[in-house]
């Protein structure tokens, strides 16, 4: 009988043990995420650990009802950050090395394999926009030859390459048959092969050539 309460506290402290190390780690990959970690801690340390745990659960109260109430302000405020980090993380991030590998877009430089890297992620419902910086010797035809291949390697219905300037371009990625939301003040982007991307081009740059 006294096994099973040993058992349920070695689980209880294997789960501790594997979600901070899920937090040190998405830390890493995003170290913007060590914000919210930081106040965390920071309130914990100054009203203990209960009072911390009940902010928290207000907080989340508070933005659940905010986004039932006035969905709008809320999308533009905060929904649209948090979708946007989310799908840099899980859906880009996390495939990124071994997509740009295997689609012909890495090279090995001395030690060291090159690939394009990820600047920005800017996500609504139906449409991706990612900003790509080339690695060096690479160009937009480059990234053009391979869009059908970067679109089923993130579950998107099609890619336009948009270059914003030599060396950077990017990447509009349609993720459902549903039109993109439209961001004020962005330049028209000229609509892809099918499958269609209709979307706007969430840039400040007014020289971007569509490709």
């Amino acid at each position: 009988m006294i096994v099973l309460p040993v058992v349920a506290l070695m689980l209880l402290f294997l789960a501790l043990v594997a979600g901070w190390l899920l937090v040190v780690w998405l830390i890493v990959k995003r170290p913007i995420l060590s914000l919210p970690v930081a106040v965390y801690v920071g309130l914990t340390a100054w009203v203990g650990a209960h009072d911390a745990q009940a902010l928290v659960i207000y907080a989340l109260t508070a933005l659940l009802v905010w986004r039932l109430v006035h969905r709008n302000s809320f999308h533009r405020l905060v929904g649209r950050r948090l979708r946007s980090s989310w799908r840099r993380l899980w859906v880009y991030d996390r495939r990124w090395r071994a997509t740009m590998a295997l689609s012909g877009l890495g090279g090995r430089y001395g030690l060291r394999r090159r690939v394009p890297k990820i600047r920005s992620v800017r996500s609504a419902p139906g449409l991706d926009q990612v900003l790509v910086s080339l690695a060096v010797g690479q160009s937009a035809d480059d990234v053009e030859r391979v869009a059908p291949q970067l679109a089923n390697s993130f579950g998107a219905r099609g890619c336009q390459v948009v270059e914003e300037r030599p060396g950077r371009v990017w990447l509009l990625f349609a993720t459902s048959d549903r039109p993109a939301e439209p961001v004020p003040g962005a330049p028209e982007t000229a609509p892809p092969e099918e499958p269609a991307v209709t979307a706007s081009l969430d840039t400040n740059s007014h020289g971007a050539s569509a490709r």
